[in-house]
């Protein structure tokens, strides 16, 4: 079987499929130019959100990448690096998030050894030492951290934005969660047809498409556990 939903068109094709409109489709055009604006915004924020459901649900690794080594600015308490900003591939990829937390971080060493502790920008002056947070478009370390010359970051890279040719870097069996999103944007903004009975329609879609992908988010027969949060001390006090 070929692949399904593999760029830009096939994605709008979909769409339409599932609003049962067209190109020329008089209720659509009001609404939109010759140039399909209106289409193309609309799959553009389905790619977002159909992306952060996947994150949210535990799927991101799909899109983990390793940066280049970290080079940092600036002087102390300022030291940053530009978080990566481009589409391009390699490691340059456009940042989403960092792939780690307070208690296993993003930052490491090419052998493996990781380096430093997350904390909340809040906090940057309250810490000295092998800390780091993110700020804006940065990443900074406090005071008197002694960062490895060789260090990268483990991030998740956010998709490239919707073109002619671009190829949708989405798993295959969730491409369908980008056009259930698109539809509802597309509905929101009135250009599709069909009143309340549409809406209940997307909106179905929509939950169904979430449900299977969340699904598929259990890679093994190993139950779900999560992380207990840090705690001081081993007492319960009334």
């Amino acid at each position: 079987m070929a692949a399904r939903l593999t760029d830009r068109d096939s994605l709008k094709r979909a769409l339409y499929r599932l609003v049962n409109t067209d190109d020329s489709d008089d209720a659509m055009l009001e609404h939109d130019t010759a140039a399909l604006d209106g289409v193309y915004m609309a799959l553009q924020e389905g790619v977002d959100d159909a992306q952060l459901y996947l994150i949210d649900s535990g799927l991101g690794d799909y899109w983990v990448t390793e940066s280049a080594a970290i080079s940092f600015t600036g002087s102390d308490p300022n030291r940053y690096w530009s978080l990566p900003s481009t589409d391009t591939s390699g490691s340059d990829k456009r940042f989403f998030r960092m792939y780690g937390d307070h208690g296993a971080s993003a930052l490491r060493r090419p052998t493996g050894a990781r380096w430093g502790m997350e904390i909340p920008a809040a906090m940057r002056f309250e810490r000295s030492g092998n800390y780091f947070y993110l700020r804006n478009e940065r990443l900074y370390v406090t005071r008197h951290a002694a960062p490895p010359a060789d260090m990268v970051m483990d991030y998740l890279y956010r998709l490239p934005d919707l073109e002619d040719d671009t190829t949708v870097d989405f798993p295959e069996a969730d491409r369908p969660m980008i056009v259930a999103f698109a539809a509802i944007h597309a509905m929101e903004n009135d250009w599709i047809a069909g009143g309340r009975e549409m809406e209940q329609k997307l909106l179905r879609n929509l939950e169904s498409r979430k449900l299977q992908a969340y699904r598929r988010s259990r890679r093994s027969l190993q139950p779900k556990m999560t992380t207990p949060s840090p705690m001081m001390g081993d007492h319960w006090f009334a």
